[in-house]
């Protein structure tokens, strides 16, 4: 399980900066990195799991690393699908319709 390991510094780049939600981690990298597509506030069908697990795959193919999906709160990420609503009031911020966090959030 990653654990935070200090904070970031603003990069001055919108795309980076949206990114990093200020906590970047030092441990050493243990595969499979596994997921939680949590339900919480919305649901997902199958085709947008398919989306999800197409996209972590991407990032699997470059970076030499595996996703592994479990039906636990273990898990090193959880993922939710939320209304920009819900986002509004999580965040205050909306326009986003999925998080991906740490677990410890």
């Amino acid at each position: 399980m990653a654990t935070p390991g200090g904070s970031v510094s603003q990069s001055g780049t919108n795309y980076i900066d949206g990114l990093l939600w200020g906590v970047k981690y030092n441990d050493a990298y243990s595969s499979p990195i596994t997921y939680y597509m949590r339900s919480d506030y919305g649901s997902w069908s199958s085709a947008e799991e398919q989306a999800f697990e197409g996209a972590l795959q991407g990032w699997a193919d470059v970076a030499n690393i595996r996703f592994t999906q479990v039906q636990s709160t273990t898990s090193d990420l959880w993922v939710y699908q939320v209304s920009n609503s819900q986002m509004q009031t999580l965040t205050g911020s909306s326009g986003f319709s999925r998080i991906l966090c740490r677990r410890t959030m």
